[in-house]
């Protein structure tokens, strides 16, 4: 009960925060291309 499925809702929560994470990482601002309003 190691390894496996720890990977398993490991890889997830990245896939869910990592790209946030990430944003955050370089110092952007993290906006969902969905609600992304750049003034248009």
């Amino acid at each position: 009960m190691a390894g496996g499925e720890r990977q398993l809702w490991e890889w997830e929560r990245e896939e869910e925060g990592g790209r946030e994470r990430r944003q955050r990482d370089r110092g952007e601002r993290y906006v969902p291309s969905d609600c992304r309003s750049d003034g248009s």
